[in-house]
């Protein structure tokens, strides 16, 4: 993967890849490293995405078995589960935009609702 600027990106043309050591390489888009994936302009918007479509899906099942659970039950699944995903790696995010934390901002809201 090729890391850097907008602009130094755009500079160096690796549609079909590079050679090293004489083997060609293609350049992947982003890469995925210790359960956080990166992009090539060094963003997390996609790792994002993919947390919070995550604890989405585990929130929406949270509400259906809810009626059946104590709130300490409740609140052990959803922290074990959920919010263990969203806090995950935060300190990656120190420099992050305001989108991103509004959007798990948003679904930590959802995970209190469903508790």
């Amino acid at each position: 993967m090729l890391c850097g600027t907008h602009e130094q990106r755009q500079k160096v043309d690796v549609s079909s890849g590079i050679d090293v050591a004489g083997a060609h390489v293609s350049i992947g888009g982003s890469f995925k490293l210790l359960g956080v994936e990166l992009d090539s302009a060094l963003s997390i918007d996609h790792h994002v995405s993919n947390v919070v479509h995550e604890c989405n899906y585990h929130i929406r099942a949270l509400r259906h078995i809810r009626p059946l659970l104590d709130l300490h039950t409740a609140k052990m699944l959803a922290q074990g589960i959920v919010a263990a995903r969203l806090d995950y790696c935060n300190s990656l995010m120190c420099a992050e935009y305001n989108r991103n934390f509004e959007r798990l901002q948003v679904t930590q809201n959802a995970l209190a609702r469903a508790v």
